[in-house]
């Protein structure tokens, strides 16, 4: 070994080279088969709520299925690890951000629904070329195959004592046991404001579509309105039609959405229009459903429709602050980006209704078995009345729930009185109920905060249990919209959304890279990440500091120091502890004054220990706490996401509850 360092590197290390090739990560976004889904069964944010079918008790439809297959989900192909003896490397993960299994439909019964996404020709091979990784902070990702060490050991001295081979070995391993965050390979041309390209021109296309369902609506509206009484047979057949028409577009462009949901991970503005979109499509059920009753009724004459209700209206929510964890008596709406409650009565084209009192709120929960144990289903409401408009909305900007539902799931149901006029001129009245809100729990102090932000949570992924697994892309936009919520954030364009580096930290140091969510699986997670987002909610100063990108937050240890390295000394960041959740640890260079040699050390800042509860305060006396990293608070950068290195006075100087005072010219600052 001290004569040749090729002996010695060969006495050191054997390599075993995989033989087939890597196989690289699959276009999930062309040629998938839509998830398995019984239509119209998901709220804006997948949870069922009734078909409209059923809502409207439309018969054109009783005969009509969409095209439904089941899927099963593969692992997704990984590198084959490179031995190193005695080293232990730690493998690289695939790139989670475009690994999406193949769903492959089993159903023989069904055949699959047409792919919605264009297809686009193949583009012929082009020569690879070797490309940098780019890590979560900007610098350069090791690299674990053969090449890279071999490049290593080309700059070694042709003679090595044992000492330096020594200190060779430990170089290569260094940091080789620690949790990294994976580098990202991939090219940005195919991504467009952080969601695949190809997804977001989809959805561009939907929303097109939307639009144009909804003016083909609106002139059903005027069509249905102007049509005679009793009306011709082919009127009758043509309106029918267009209702049908109406009705199976907007079912596949659910399906769509819900395809979308489950297979791409999209930015806050992307996610915010797909769930836009789905809640359009829910209103246009509603409003099918009112229009094919009242043609029914019409075409089927006066005698064969004794007795039934002849008023074709509903409530329909139009705008809500839910879901969210609400304390009682306290305003269902905080800050300027959540909306109020709005209800609008509606009817259908030829009914015509006027309420006679106020429209009311009524609360209820959702656990059946709660509601058998004799526990009160309904809970009382203050200001829960509010008179409808001339142009029929009601609003609800301060309704407060006066006792809390146990951490239970709760909804909300809004009804008014009206009268109409019965084909026969008689004048009757009718209760009329909206559909159901989203669901929400009601707190009766801050500390249940992180047990009803999960349980609602988990109440969306999973839908009420209903299923059991969800794909790693669903549950992250679920994450993504919870968390904006729970930080108060404006949805489409958020001060501090949780970035793709953040979802990839969380991917694979939480769910240890796995394509799928459980139900144990979130309940692990949950327990962590639910103090995490408490503290970033519940405190102020820390929010503020979260939101302005001065907390890093999500980075493991061994990241950190690697971050850390060639930085000045006094150079610090605060991530959030892996072992202690909630809490804050700050990793930071220091230079040992006798020695000279600067180190890496960490200290857990525990705000229940701690005498200096606020982390400003606490860094701002510390003489190895100087300089941190101020984070770019974008969705996604292909430049790494640190925007540049502040003094801790720049940084956090606003935030000292003592304020530095400058010492008198002339005088001594201290005795």
């Amino acid at each position: 070994c001290k004569h040749s360092r090729k002996v010695c590197l060969g006495g050191i290390m054997s390599f075993n080279r995989p033989t087939t090739p890597a196989k690289g990560p699959p276009d999930f976004f062309f040629g998938l088969t839509p998830e398995a889904k019984t239509p119209s069964t998901n709220s804006p944010f997948g949870v069922p709520q009734g078909s409209p079918k059923e809502t409207g008790k439309n018969p054109f439809f009783d005969n009509y299925q969409v095209p439904s297959t089941t899927a099963s989900e593969q692992p997704s192909a990984k590198r084959k690890r490179i031995e190193i003896e005695p080293i232990t490397v730690q493998p690289r993960t695939d790139n989670v951000f475009f690994t999406m299994p193949p769903l492959t439909p089993t159903s023989p019964m069904v055949a699959p629904p047409s792919c919605p996404f264009p297809q686009t020709p193949q583009k012929p091979p082009t020569p690879h070329t070797p490309q940098t990784p780019q890590t979560p902070f900007g610098l350069s990702g090791f690299s674990d195959d053969l090449d890279q060490i071999m490049t290593m050991a080309g700059d070694l001295p042709p003679v090595m004592s044992d000492g330096e081979v020594q200190a060779f070995v430990d170089m290569l391993s260094h940091d080789r046991t620690e949790e990294f965050l994976p580098s990202f390979n991939f090219d940005a041309n195919d991504l467009q404001d952080g969601s695949p390209a190809a997804i977001v021109k989809n959805l561009k296309e939907i929303e097109k579509k939307v639009e144009r369902l909804n003016t083909q609506l609106d002139h059903l509206r005027y069509e249905q309105r102007q049509m005679v009484v009793p009306i011709p047979a082919n009127e009758f057949d043509k309106l029918r039609c267009e209702i049908n028409n109406l009705q199976q577009e907007a079912y596949l462009i659910q399906e769509e959405l819900m395809h979308i949901l489950s297979v791409a991970m999209l930015s806050p503005v992307h996610l915010h229009l797909l769930f836009s979109l789905t809640e359009e499509i829910e209103f246009m059920f509603i409003k099918l459903g009112l229009y094919g009753n009242e043609l029914i009724f019409i075409a089927s004459g006066e005698s064969q429709t004794q007795g039934q209700l002849s008023c074709f209206a509903t409530l329909l929510i139009k705008k809500q602050p839910f879901p969210k964890s609400i304390k009682q008596n306290i305003k269902t709406t905080s800050g300027g980006t959540e909306d109020a409650i709005v209800v609008e009565l509606i009817n259908a084209p030829k009914s015509d209704c006027k309420a006679v009192g106020k429209v009311k709120a009524e609360m209820s929960l959702e656990d059946a078995q709660y509601v058998k144990k004799g526990k009160r289903n309904s809970l009382a409401i203050q200001n829960d009345q509010q008179a409808l408009s001339s142009n029929g909305i009601a609003r609800f900007p301060d309704l407060r729930f006066m006792h809390g539902t146990r951490l239970k799931i709760a909804t909300l149901k809004f009804c008014v009185e009206v009268q109409y006029i019965q084909p026969n001129g008689v004048v009757q009245n009718a209760i009329l109920e909206s559909n159901k809100s989203n669901p929400f729990v009601v707190m009766t102090n801050e500390n249940q905060w992180e047990s009803s932000a999960g349980n609602l949570l988990k109440y969306y992924v999973f839908q009420n249990l209903a299923i059991s697994e969800v794909p790693w892309c669903r549950f992250a936009n679920y994450l993504q919209n919870h968390y904006l919520r729970a930080t108060r954030q404006d949805l489409a364009n958020p001060a501090r959304p949780l970035s793709r580096y953040d979802l990839d930290f969380i991917q694979v140091n939480q769910f240890k890279n796995a394509q799928t969510v459980n139900v144990q699986t979130f309940t692990n997670f949950w327990d962590w990440f639910g103090k995490v987002l408490h503290s970033i909610r519940h405190q102020k100063v820390f929010l503020q500091l979260w939101l302005t990108g001065l907390i890093y937050g999500f980075i493991s240890k061994g990241d950190a120091e690697r971050l850390l390295q060639g930085q000045p000394v006094g150079t610090f960041v605060t991530r959030f502890s892996e072992r202690r959740a909630g809490q804050v640890a700050i990793a930071f260079s220091k230079k040992d004054p006798n020695s000279g040699r600067i180190s890496i050390k960490h200290y857990l800042f525990d705000t229940q220990t701690n005498q200096i509860k606020n982390l400003p305060d606490f860094c701002k006396e510390k003489v190895n706490l100087m300089y941190l990293p101020r984070l770019k608070t974008e969705y996604f950068s292909t430049s790494g996401n640190i925007q540049s290195i502040v003094h801790k006075d720049e940084g956090f100087g606003e935030h000292y509850t003592t304020p530095p005072v400058d010492p008198l010219i002339g005088y001594d600052p201290d005795v």
